[in-house]
């Protein structure tokens, strides 16, 4: 069952206020009543109305300052509520003040009814427009930063996230490791079983790389085949363990295909901060991928960190 529309009045006129609560209750509308500025800024806050209805001069505080303490802490909160000034002063530098104020309507005391509910109408319809399109953009934002086929985080997000750990790390002397991962071979799985098969395997690996991982860590699909993870407070030793462990896990991942259980390998490269030449995100991606392309040409299958040398780690 769907709540019912909800419309904070405030107005320190008992009278007013109970003959404009009464006509929304009429209209099926949940009210909640203030009986100044400082109370309608609180309640707003507390129980996000649908609607917020002003007074100009109220006690404590007053409408303009009630009604952009309301909109600022709304903004704030990624809302909107439409506010609506309803007052016996109606000389135009009030409404002007009003709506520079951030308020969406002004009308004057005594109302028609009918004018009433129909400008309420008109604010909620805003409010719904408002709604969807921040609804709409905050589903485009997620997805602009994930990878459709594996949920997990792409490129344009790891950028990002990698400068923010690395200054974090520096700021606060801490490790930081970055590994980079490439399932070996992988065009020959599309190629035998098509690609749809090899999609299949790649989201496999993902929520199998997902799994291993602390909440901690950043686990992103750099694109095709290969993964990078970033893994904050972590040493060498520890990037080593947690390479060890995805490359198992990696290994044992398998989608079945009619008679036959599709698998891969997958070659790991490394690099961990502080480490001598690694002066920022883009050093330690450069020397992760760096390190990944050495543990290829080993033969694949294999680990490779970097630390002033590249350090060869062959699994067992």
């Amino acid at each position: 069952m769907a709540r019912p529309i909800s419309v904070l009045i405030a107005d320190d006129q008992v009278a007013a206020r109970e003959n404009t609560a009464r006509a929304l209750r009429d209209t099926g509308y949940r009210v909640i009543m203030a009986v100044d500025g400082q109370e309608a800024v609180d309640k707003a806050t507390a129980e996000k109305p649908d609607l917020v209805i002003l007074d100009v001069v109220m006690p404590r505080l007053g409408g303009l300052d009630a009604c952009r303490a309301i909109k600022k802490n709304a903004d704030r909160e990624g809302e909107f509520i439409p506010v609506m000034f309803l007052s016996s002063r109606g000389d135009p530098s009030v409404r002007i003040e009003g709506l520079r104020a951030g308020a969406q309507d002004f009308l004057t005391k005594p109302f028609d009814l009918e004018e009433l509910r129909a400008r309420i109408e008109a604010l909620l319809r805003i409010k719904r427009i408002v709604d969807e399109a921040r609804r709409v953009r905050t589903e485009f934002d997620e997805s602009a930063l994930h990878d459709r086929l594996t949920g997990l985080y792409n490129q344009r997000y790891l950028t990002q996230r990698l400068d923010e750990e690395f200054q974090r790390a520096q700021r606060y002397n801490e490790p930081l490791s970055v590994l980079a991962l490439d399932l070996d071979e992988f065009e020959k799985v599309n190629g035998r079983f098509g690609r749809g098969v090899g999609d299949r395997l790649l989201a496999e690996c993902a929520r199998s790389l997902s799994r291993a991982c602390r909440q901690v860590d950043v686990v992103t699909r750099a694109g095709g085949d290969e993964f990078v993870i970033v893994l904050p407070s972590t040493y060498f030793g520890g990037s080593l363990m947690m390479a060890e462990r995805l490359w198992r896990d990696v290994k044992n991942t398998v989608v079945e295909e009619g008679a036959s259980r599709v698998t891969c390998e997958v070659s790991v490269g490394g690099a961990c901060f502080p480490t001598r030449d690694v002066m920022g995100a883009k050093d330690l991606l450069r020397f992760a991928h760096a390190a990944l392309a050495r543990a290829k040409a080993e033969g694949r299958g294999k680990i490779c960190l970097f630390q002033h040398q590249g350090y060869l780690f062959q699994p067992q």
